[in-house]
């Protein structure tokens, strides 16, 4: 494998092991942004889709997963809780 410099590819680490009820929180320079998992799972890049609800504030997070296909995805959904001034 070709040596990784940039280590950002570290940020979603462990996103399989997130559990429905769990906080996920974003920050931005002025706010947080925090989320409830309602579901994880593995997909199919070729042949998944990521459906979003119609209503409400939902966070969609989609990485790879490296130790399986090429394909392979996890989906991560968050139902916005609240945003917080920081």
């Amino acid at each position: 494998l070709p040596i990784v410099r940039n280590q950002n590819y570290k940020a979603f680490n462990g996103i399989q092991k997130l559990k429905a009820g769990e906080t996920v929180s974003v920050y931005s320079a002025t706010a947080e942004y925090r989320y409830t998992v309602t579901g994880v799972r593995l997909a199919n890049a070729t042949e998944d889709v990521v459906e979003l609800p119609a209503t409400g504030k939902f966070l969609a997070l989609v990485t790879c997963d490296s130790f399986g296909k090429k394909t392979d995805r996890y989906v991560v959904m968050a139902e916005l809780q609240g945003v917080y001034t920081i």
